[in-house]
């Protein structure tokens, strides 16, 4: 060692060998030591972790983050509690460092990775604290800015698993971060299928029950990014990025009315109808992902045609799909063989809902031929599969709906069915008429029900007493019925009949009997049937089909006594009246009717016109029935007053169909007019009634308060006339007795004056009420009258509006190619002087300059015309709020209040 350090100066490496030898041999003396006990967990954390803030080299801050991101699914309590805030800055400073960035996100994504999205669950804990700061959110999103895969891919799992925890708070956060959608939506461009997959997860979670985004990703050409994706895919035959795509389109649509017209007017319709162009008949092109992405793209029809929408935008979805052949697609599916029941429900839900209410649409429905020998109807067909036992209850269901779509507001069909079931229909093949009679007098509870259902359907006003000419032949008696008495036999001789087989026949017989006498006094000739409804309905039961039933059958008693029209002496409409006031009770008649409105099933089936196959026992309404209960229900209400008439009148304005197709739209503008017009004249009714009733409230008070005081003063005559002492003699007698003979007059006096101050204040209660009703009256009526005004007015407005502009433009272009002809003119004027043909030429274009002038002075008249219109519109306008004002300064001097909700619409008809 001497020899090795004479003339020699040690470096570093010297030392430590001479360091690790000394120790050695001072080991070998002493003996080894017990060995340091290892860190723990939260230890190397927070080394690591002081590591990342106090290393000035990148290199050393990255090596920390590397280690941090492996440990942060061991220590995710350690990770996230010391590691976020100190993350989240170095994502701020070392940006530009992609691999950095990968790490920082990648621990962040491990420690905030929710598995039970509870409470208790660290990751969710972790979550909500991290998204208090909007500077926090900011920095992902312009995380995605990076185009490095590394940086981009976590970012996006990061924020999915935020928008599962939060969804609400972070929607706010990202509506108000500049182009904060737009960063969300790139994602859907980016060439690597991993990224691009990612981001379709995260818009799944982002569009979940938020318009505002909604809208901006179908304006950010959302809708088209979606079906490229599809295309790209292969359509129906993709994988699950094809349900996916389809699972944020239903999200876009749902519910949001602009997103369906964007829909509509960017031509997307027409998209849908490669999707299906496939073999449905093979059984084998049928694979699992294939069913799921059929389903999914029927539900995303079903949601432009769904019966929520606004009505403009149904007609106009159901136009397009039947023009660009995707109506005649889903037809081919419903009757193809081997389409898997769950793709065949759907479809026929579907069509159901394309159909609905759209005349062109049921025309062609109507011409659908399904390939068999003989060749049947479509709806001949659905109605088989209705009425069949071996069927799925789901698909009898969609049958039913697709049979009801069909016939809503659609009076050719409603009368080819109602043909079907007269004599003069009778053929040898199947009809529809026979598939009904025998669904609706079979075996099968479920297809009595839909049978009776289909068939209240296929009742309109004219119809219902064509009905009444069904005679039907019975088996073995060699005798024939009506098809109405045979119904009323079921319902009453079979003791053991279902409750939703008498379900259905009570809400058939209701829909047949309402607003039709002649069918009322068929069913009273019967002497059997109204024992028989009243009984029913004094029944006590607990049970809530049997009090179901109850309800019905007091409903349907009432209709017999609303629309009886007195040509029957067996139950006059008073002896009806008389048997639900004084035999039933009102009380109880009334708690029978109002069960039906409140009981789960009315209120579900009142939600939506589709049928659901939930609960099949428990499935007792259609919508369409409680369309007619909430109708029906106030004409009964009524028609127990006595002083009620003409029911059907009264019905008669709630029968009118605001929502009519595009096609009748001339037809709603004067049937509105009609109806303002009518509004104005009950209005000016019912202004006089009020006048009269309060002028002779007026006087009727003046009288009672004078007949008061008389009779006080009265009353002290007597306490005068009457003798204090009986002991009086003589003269004292005769004028006692006298007294006495005048008090027995005054008291026979005052009785009179009680009698006459009680019926006085009797008939002033009663007129009191009247004044209630024709207050209630007069509000409904401007209500009504205001809405439909301000919606017609406002529409006018509109269209004058545009029509204005249009013609402003026009007028400009012509004004401008007037005077460049005019300036042509006075050069060609200038350039041809000497000219042998400068005649001809000037005359030519004269003759266009007249006829520029002629076609300006036509748009100049029409557009004065137009003003002229508008202004008499907004003449119109101001007059109805002068006759408004006058009503409302009426009921004022008479101290009428007016409630808080009319003035508000006066207010904001003012504003209009």
């Amino acid at each position: 060692l001497k020899g090795r350090c004479a003339g020699y100066l040690p470096d570093s490496r010297d030392y430590n060998w001479l360091l690790l030898k000394m120790t050695s041999w001072i080991t070998s003396i002493m003996g080894s030591q017990p060995d340091h006990q290892e860190p723990s967990g939260a230890e190397t954390v927070e080394k690591l972790c002081n590591r990342v803030t106090s290393s000035t080299l990148l290199a050393d801050r990255r090596d920390a983050l590397r280690a941090l991101k492996s440990l942060s699914k061991k220590y995710k309590l350690e990770v996230g509690t010391h590691a976020v805030d100190i993350i989240v800055n170095v994502l701020q400073t070392d940006r530009k460092d992609a691999e950095i960035s990968g790490y920082g996100l990648e621990t962040l994504a491990n420690v905030m990775n929710t598995e039970t999205n509870t409470p208790e669950d660290l990751g969710v804990q972790f979550i909500e604290k991290f998204i208090k700061k909007q500077s926090n959110i900011e920095l992902l999103l312009s995380a995605l800015e990076e185009f490095d895969f590394q940086v981009r891919r976590p970012a996006v799992k990061l924020l999915t698993s935020l928008l599962i925890v939060r969804s609400t708070e972070l929607q706010e956060m990202i509506l108000v971060i500049p182009l904060g959608v737009s960063r969300l939506m790139d994602l859907l461009s980016d060439s690597r299928e991993v990224i691009r997959n990612d981001g379709l997860l995260l818009l799944l979670q982002l569009t979940t029950s938020n318009s505002q985004i909604q809208k901006i990703i179908a304006f950010e050409n959302g809708f088209d990014s979606l079906m490229d994706i599809i295309q790209a895919e292969g359509y129906s035959e993709g994988g699950i990025v094809v349900q996916d795509c389809l699972a944020v389109m239903k999200n876009l649509l749902r519910s949001n009315n602009s997103n369906q017209s964007f829909f509509r007017e960017a031509s997307l319709i027409p998209r849908l109808v490669q999707f299906f162009k496939f073999d449905a008949g093979s059984q084998s092109s049928w694979g699992n992902q294939k069913v799921i992405n059929v389903s999914h793209m029927l539900k995303v029809v079903r949601i432009l045609v769904s019966p929520g929408n606004t009505q403009q935008n149904i007609a106009a979805c159901q136009k397009n799909i039947e023009h660009c052949g995707l109506l005649t697609q889903l037809c081919s599916f419903m009757f193809a063989g081997g389409v898997p029941t769950e793709i065949l429900i759907e479809t026929i839900n579907t069509v159901a809902e394309v159909i609905r209410g759209y005349h062109t649409n049921q025309q062609f429905f109507d011409t659908v031929q399904i390939p068999s020998t003989p060749p049947r109807s479509a709806i001949l067909a659905l109605l088989m599969s209705m009425v069949s036992e071996k069927q799925p209850i789901a698909l009898r269901f969609a049958a039913l709906y697709c049979f009801q779509s069909y016939l809503y507001k659609n009076d050719s069909g409603q009368e080819k069915v109602i043909n079907t079931l007269l004599p003069s229909s009778a053929e040898s093949s199947l009809s529809v008429g026979q598939v009904l009679c025998a669904g609706l007098f079979g075996q099968d509870t479920l297809a009595n029900w839909c049978t009776a259902v289909g068939l209240a359907e296929s009742l309109n006003a004219n119809l219902k007493p064509q009905l009444l000419r069904v005679q039907l032949s019975m088996q073995g008696k060699g005798e024939q019925v009506t098809f109405l008495q045979q119904c009323i036999n079921i319902l009453v001789e079979s003791a053991n009949l279902k409750t939703q087989t008498r379900i259905g026949l009570l809400i058939l017989l209701c829909t047949w009997l309402s607003n039709c006498s002649i069918a009322v006094i068929q069913f009273l000739n019967h002497a059997a049937n109204i024992p028989f409804l009243s009984g029913q309905v004094e029944q006590n039961t607990d049970k809530e089909g049997d009090k179901l039933v109850r309800g019905l059958c007091a409903m349907l008693l009432g209709i017999c006594m609303a629309y009886h029209d007195g040509s029957t002496a067996n139950y006059t409409k008073d002896t009806l009246r008389q048997l639900i006031i004084h035999r039933i009770g009102k009380d109880k008649f009334d708690e029978c009717l109002n069960y039906i409105g409140a009981s789960e099933n009315f209120i579900k089936a009142a939600k939506s016109p589709h049928i659901s196959a939930d609960s099949v026992e428990s499935t007792f309404f259609d919508h369409s029935f409680t369309q007619l209960y909430k109708q029906v229900i106030e004409i009964i209400a009524h028609s127990l007053d006595d002083n009620y008439t003409a029911p059907v009148e009264a019905n008669a304005a709630a029968s009118i169909e605001p929502n009519t197709s595009i096609e009748d739209h001339e037809s709603i503008v004067t049937s509105y007019k009609e109806l303002i017009r009518d509004q104005d004249t009950e209005l000016l009714e019912v202004k006089k009634k009020y006048q009269e009733l309060e002028k002779s409230y007026t006087e009727t008070n003046s009288l009672l308060l004078q007949q008061s005081s008389e009779i006080q003063i009265l009353r002290e005559q007597v306490k005068v006339l009457n003798p204090k002492d009986n002991g009086e003699t003589g003269n004292e007698d005769k004028q006692s007795s006298l007294s006495l003979t005048e008090t027995a007059e005054l008291q026979q006096t005052i009785q009179d004056l009680h009698k006459l101050h009680a019926s006085q204040r009797q008939e002033i209660v009663q007129r009191d009420t009247q004044i209630e009703k024709l207050k209630l009256e007069l509000e409904n009526a401007k209500q009504v009258q205001e809405q439909v005004q301000v919606n017609q007015y406002e529409e006018q407005c509109r269209n004058l509006e545009s029509e204005l502009d249009k013609l402003k433009t026009e007028n400009t272009s012509i004004l401008a190619e007037k005077s460049q002809l005019a300036d042509k003119l006075t050069k060609l004027e200038a350039n041809v002087s000497g000219d042998n043909h400068q005649e001809e030429v000037e005359s030519d274009l004269n003759r266009q300059f007249q006829k520029l002038q002629k076609s300006y002075d036509e748009l100049k008249r029409t557009q004065e015309l137009q003003k002229a219109e508008q202004e008499d519109l907004f003449v119109l306008l101001a007059e109805q709020d002068q006759k408004l004002t006058k009503c409302k300064t009426l009921l004022q001097e008479n101290n009428i209040d007016i409630s808080e909700s009319e003035s508000g619409d006066e207010e904001s008809d003012d504003d209009l």
